[in-house]
């Protein structure tokens, strides 16, 4: 989900209605410049049990939170932020 966003401070996702937030596992934002591209990145945690219950969702919100910014986005339906779910289930597939 690159759209040039930088400083987040939070991600959470509404997983069947539960507010799921995660906390982050850096305190600042990484910035990279190279390539004239400015890009922002940040990790966050998340539990096995909360991952799994996003895989199987009927109802999967994402919350993104910037400076002064916030960017929403249903993960199983909208066409921009729809394609992330599949790569979770990927992803999951591959977990021990």
């Amino acid at each position: 989900m690159h759209r040039g966003y930088t400083s987040l401070s939070g991600l959470a996702f509404n997983i069947d209605g539960r507010v799921v937030s995660l906390p982050p596992t850096d305190l600042p934002t990484k910035l990279d410049g190279s390539g004239g591209i400015r890009s922002s990145s940040r990790e966050f945690v998340m539990q096995r049990a909360d991952f799994n219950s996003m895989l199987s969702a009927k109802l999967l919100r994402v919350r993104l939170d910037t400076m002064g910014s916030v960017l929403e986005g249903d993960l199983l339906r909208d066409a921009i932020t729809g394609s992330a779910i599949e790569g979770f289930k990927s992803f999951g597939k591959r977990l021990p």
